[in-house]
């Protein structure tokens, strides 16, 4: 897991004061910390578990705290990151790797079918959503069509 700290970062007439991390030998930063993203002038940092921070300059030390995360901080934190963008990019690539996105709605609709059957065969009577059933039904006469027509087309191939 991780801490998330936010500061300011402080630009004078000599430097941009930002918060310090551990650097390597060669001073390329090698620390596991990551900028999160800027919003309202405080930037928002990951810091894991096992990571202690070093001393900070007094211009950022001045700032710097933690942040408990609330839902309207984490969906805005959530939605400025370009991290969080690149790792929904990289996950939409590994889904579509392997899955149409025609595939992957039908998988969700199937799991929905399946999940509905098992509620019925248990005597349980969830309400479904009207609207959800609307659209439903269309899909669903649309893939019957569809599956009408294969088997049109391959009754047609057999014969």
């Amino acid at each position: 897991m991780a801490k998330i700290y936010n500061y300011q970062k402080v630009v004078d007439k000599y430097t941009t004061h930002v918060l310090r991390t551990e650097l390597s030998v060669d001073n390329e930063a090698s620390s596991p910390v990551t900028e999160l993203c800027t919003i309202d002038g405080w930037t928002y940092v990951s810091v894991p578990d096992e990571v202690v921070l070093p001393e900070q300059s007094k211009e950022v030390a001045e700032t710097l705290q933690p942040v408990t995360l609330d839902a309207g901080t984490k969906a805005a934190i959530v939605a400025a990151s370009p991290h969080v963008r690149l790792i929904r990019e990289r996950t939409k690539e590994k889904i579509r790797a392997a899955l149409t996105l025609d595939d992957e709605l039908k998988l969700i609709r199937d799991r929905i079918a399946a999940i509905e059957a098992a509620l019925t065969a248990i005597g349980s009577a969830a309400k479904q959503d009207s609207v959800y059933a609307a659209k439903d039904a269309i899909v669903q006469a649309a893939r019957d069509w569809g599956e009408a027509e294969k088997a049109k087309l391959i009754g047609a191939l057999i014969k």
